[in-house]
């Protein structure tokens, strides 16, 4: 709600990227991904979410992961799969360590872990609920690991 002081922050950081010549800029937050790729005007210079940097990295076979047994479950964060629709890239880094379990709520369907910035409407017992709906439904799954692609997710779920 704060279209002004945005505004403002988006100008300076603009100038900045665009005045460092860098011509990649890689983040590691679904929500970041977004708004740099909606909101800002980079010119020349390439938004890239790191999963889909790793995963080129992976491609090119410039780093390589050794592959364990682990199954893993990706949970999809709600501002870079539904809200960017990138769903691929992160998987792709994760079956390069491991053996990814296909689950009903993933993709299009995957659970919101319940800690996003993108709702703020929702009261901390509801958000509880979400979180806790999500990862009863994960473990369901028998998991050794359950993985993300968003610092706010993992956050949430640290309890």
């Amino acid at each position: 709600g704060q279209y002004e002081a945005a505004s403002k922050l988006i100008a300076n950081n603009t100038r900045k990227i665009i005045g460092s010549e860098a011509k990649k800029l890689i983040v590691s937050c679904p929500i970041c991904y977004k708004v740099f790729k909606e909101d800002y005007e980079l010119g020349n210079v390439e938004v890239v979410f790191h999963a889909e940097y790793i995963s080129n990295l992976i491609r090119k076979q410039i780093i390589t992961l050794k592959k364990g047994s682990d199954r893993i479950i990706y949970h999809d964060p709600c501002e870079l799969g539904r809200g960017m629709g990138m769903f691929e890239p992160p998987r792709e880094v994760l079956r390069a360590t491991g053996r990814i379990i296909s689950i009903k709520n993933e993709k299009q369907m995957a659970h919101c872990c319940g800690g996003s910035l993108g709702n703020l409407k929702i009261s901390q017992p509801e958000r509880s609920q979400l979180r806790n709906q999500a990862v009863e439904d994960y473990l369901q799954y028998r998991p050794d690991v359950l993985a993300t692609a968003c610092p706010m997710c993992k956050k949430t779920w640290m309890f």
